[in-house]
């Protein structure tokens, strides 16, 4: 096996091909994943611009749940940590084999595994882009920022309120790469097959797998969400995990729709995930779903300075970038429903 010793803001890491033998709950389904993402990878910009990036897909050993994308001499590497491969399996394998999972869907047991493999693979897909999009976009080479961005806490030292929203705001920008990679990945192969079921049924597990990432990376955390409404917005360098699903489902939505898709497919998904909170993990208001504080006015407002921040970045981070970054309509305002107790707003 392959290694390879790297120097990244955790000190030096030890990357590797494949996921050690003795790691047997992960290491043969990971295995099976990471040869083909290394195949998939140069598919996704042009070969000139592939060249240049010269990007590796490695793994390191680690409990932690992380990811990073780190730029070294020539060349850049994202690495998984062990942690994350296995708590993705086990995101997964605990959303389809909970007791309750056949009140939201219908799935003969004989399927399951192979619906887990799908969920298991569609994640890893979704972090692999998310931190090819920040080599893509040029974080990495922004203001010479240490040419390294990590999952799981952004530096050793504490960054000002400032430096936390722009790392908010490159979490926003790879989250969209990571969309539209994803999406596409997903899609077109069920668009081929000219089948409204098998089309939504792919797009359901898409936002199942979106939302599991999310969950999980925040479940993981180092970040104090259970304060949102009671801390600063800049005092977090990762945006809650809720209003990332928010803003990638504005991102799905537009797919849908420059696709000339049915826009009930957006509901769709959007649906299996709440239903599966309410019906499966029991939570009895709305209020305490995942996308609950994305319909909260300071929900709202976090999401549209994030964008709109981000889209006065964009010709800066366009200096550095391998892929030209397209520069987003301004957002004026967001529609919410919730007061930021979780009760619904009375229609006037």
């Amino acid at each position: 096996m392959e290694t390879k010793k790297i120097m990244t803001d955790m000190g030096e890491v030890e990357l590797l091909e494949y996921v050690p033998d003795f790691y047997i709950g992960i290491c043969d389904k990971a295995n099976e994943i990471l040869p083909i993402l290394r195949k998939a990878i140069p598919n996704w910009t042009s070969a000139d611009v592939c060249k240049k990036m010269n990007i590796s897909l490695w793994v390191y050993n680690s409990t932690l749940t992380n990811a990073f994308a780190q730029k070294c001499d020539d060349a850049n590497y994202i690495a998984l940590s062990v942690g994350l491969l296995q708590s993705f399996w086990n995101a997964a394998n605990e959303f389809v084999y909970h007791e309750n999972f056949h009140k939201v869907i219908k799935l003969a047991d004989e399927n399951k595994p192979g619906f887990i493999d799908n969920i298991f693979l569609s994640m890893v897909i979704f972090i692999v882009a998310h931190e090819f999009g920040h080599i893509a976009h040029g974080h990495l080479l922004y203001n010479n920022s240490g040419n390294f961005v990590t999952e799981y806490m952004s530096s050793r030292r504490k960054l000002t309120p400032e430096e936390n929203l722009r790392e908010q705001m490159k979490e926003f920008d790879a989250d969209n790469v990571a969309a539209d990679i994803s999406f596409a990945l997903n899609i077109y192969g069920a668009l081929e097959k000219n089948d409204t079921r098998y089309l939504k049924s792919h797009i359901d597990a898409l936002y199942i797998a979106t939302y599991l990432v999310f969950r999980t990376l925040a479940e993981k955390k180092k970040r104090d969400y259970d304060s949102y409404f009671e801390k600063d917005i800049d005092s977090y360098d990762h945006p809650y995990p809720g209003l990332r699903m928010f803003y990638t489902n504005i991102f799905y939505a537009a797919w849908i729709i420059d696709n000339n898709l049915d826009v009930g497919l957006i509901q769709s998904g959007t649906h299996v995930v709440m239903a599966y909170e309410k019906q499966v993990l029991d939570k009895k208001e709305y209020k305490e779903g995942f996308y609950a504080i994305g319909q909260t006015k300071r929900g709202t407002d976090h999401v549209k300075l994030i964008m709109n921040g981000w889209r006065s970045m964009v010709s800066k981070y366009n200096r550095h970038a391998y892929i030209h970054i397209q520069r987003k309509e301004f957002i004026d305002t967001l529609p919410y429903s919730l007061t930021e107790d979780g009760d619904f707003i009375p229609i006037k």
